[in-house]
């Protein structure tokens, strides 16, 4: 029963204190397992309701800030520019450890540097981040209902 094994485990915002959140991601977690199965809803929505029933305000803002954000990153590209700054022949030092030695700003790439010595310049941009109108959002769910369709139903645990 970790909070990190459960949905929203990679979330940037503080998780409350709310023991009916835990149960609720649980539930949430298990239905995701056994979606398929033809008595799933039946099983894990009342679970479920209840959960929500009895969520604190600091658990209803913590759902709604993480709903927001996936709205937003959902079709985000990043590119990632990883260069030397120095040739070299030998790939043994590149399984060194490695640390970050300027971060990179606005304007300017940052440099990587490892225990042997080597710097590498990186970069990071963030592109296609655009608002995605509605009906995106909609068309995405019809896809992904096409695609659970594929998938093989499971028995529910008892």
């Amino acid at each position: 029963g970790n909070c990190l094994d459960l949905p929203l485990a990679a979330s940037p915002y503080q998780v409350p204190a709310c023991s009916h959140l835990v149960k609720l991601l649980k539930v949430v977690q298990q239905f995701q397992t056994y979606l398929h199965h033809p008595d799933a809803l039946e099983v894990y929505h009342p679970q479920a309701a209840h959960c929500v029933s009895s969520l604190s305000r600091d658990a209803c803002v913590y759902l709604l800030r993480n709903w927001l954000l996936s709205l937003v990153s959902n079709d985000v590209s990043l590119f990632i520019t990883i260069c030397p700054r120095a040739t070299t022949l030998d790939p043994t030092p590149l399984k060194t450890n490695w640390s970050v030695v300027n971060r990179q700003t606005p304007t300017s790439p940052g440099t990587l540097s490892n225990t042997a010595g080597l710097q590498w310049s990186y970069s990071i941009k963030i592109v296609d981040c655009g608002a995605k109108p509605s009906s995106k959002l909609r068309t995405r769910e019809n896809t992904e209902s096409l695609l659970r369709l594929f998938e093989s139903p499971e028995i529910l645990p008892t």
